[in-house]
């Protein structure tokens, strides 16, 4: 009898540890910071494919699956946690996760956060740089630098209170080719399209969201971005570091010919706008229309322009 109730103890005594183990992970797992993303919504360009799905329909919100961001968590207690900037990884619906997780003070009190896109943005000793072409979806995207952040979040705040709105840092230019008088579908096919001599790299602070524009003096700091090779006459786009661009050409070059447009005085790529431009290409010179627009909220203005 006494070796049953023996047994019978220890088998109570395991259940119960059991239970405590079960019940501190439902804690800690309460605990876990758990936020959503939301991106701003892509004007014009097929690249715009952090977007998940189909990356030409602009209603999507979302980073793809597998997209890695940074994320700091800071705490605001009077004796903080010391959070490490760790790694948190997409899953297309809006989800971000870590792994391991994060988890909010057990003090209760409040943390702010901040996040990243791409994900080793601070990391270049010489700052953050744009890709020299892109006219790939890959380099596109690495030179897309946005910004997110969230004060004063705790476990208890809901879900519409975690959710990291990204922002553009820098400025996008959009071109799109128009077939004029005496060129062929096939020449237009395989245009190259170039925005010459622009500043393309500038120091980005991870802890306010800061981006400043490396100096345009220095040659060094200056090179050619490809916006499109083989354009055809789809909308093409690329990245640029905010900058007075005034004087600056935008070089159309097709089978070893370049004809130019030159961006007109007292022009500046501001940051979070785009800059759209509808070039028809004809023998005698290209014809060019433009609009501005906000690229982080969708606005738009226009002007027209020939050359």
């Amino acid at each position: 009898m006494k070796k049953y109730f023996l047994f019978a103890a220890v088998a109570l005594l395991a259940a119960s540890c059991i239970n405590d183990e079960n019940e501190n992970a439902n804690v800690q797992n309460d605990n876990a910071i758990r936020l959503t993303s939301s991106l701003p919504g892509a004007s014009t360009r097929a690249a715009d494919g952090l977007l998940a799905g189909n990356s030409e329909t602009t209603s999507e919100q979302n980073f793809a699956n597998g997209t890695t961001v940074k994320v700091k968590v800071t705490d605001t207690g009077s004796t903080p946690i010391t959070y490490d900037a760790v790694d948190y990884s997409a899953n297309g619906s809006g989800d971000l996760t870590a792994t391991p997780a994060q988890y909010y003070p057990a003090s209760g009190s409040a943390v702010n956060i901040y996040a990243y896109y791409p994900s080793t943005a601070s990391t270049d000793a010489d700052g953050f740089t744009v890709e020299s072409d892109q006219s790939s979806d890959a380099n596109y995207k690495a030179s897309d630098l946005m910004y997110a952040t969230l004060s004063g979040i705790t476990k208890d705040t809901n879900a519409d209170g975690r959710v990291l709105t990204f922002n553009h840092k820098l400025s996008k230019i959009v071109v799109t080719l128009v077939k004029g008088t005496g060129m062929t579908d096939t020449e237009i096919n395989v245009a190259t399209v170039t925005l010459k001599d622009v500043v393309y790299k500038g120091t980005f602070t991870p802890s306010d969201g800061s981006f400043e524009a490396a100096s345009a003096d220095v040659a060094d700091n200056k090179d050619n971005i490809v916006i499109a090779a083989n354009a055809g006459t789809t909308a093409h786009a690329a990245i640029v570091v905010p900058q007075d661009v005034a004087g600056k050409k935008i070089a159309v070059t097709i089978n070893g010919a370049t004809q130019e447009y030159t961006i007109p005085a007292e022009t500046t790529f501001e940051t979070g706008n785009y800059y759209s431009y509808s070039i028809t290409v004809a023998k005698s010179g290209l014809t060019v229309t433009s609009t501005i627009g906000n690229w982080n909220s969708g606005g738009t203005g226009s002007d027209t322009l020939t050359y």
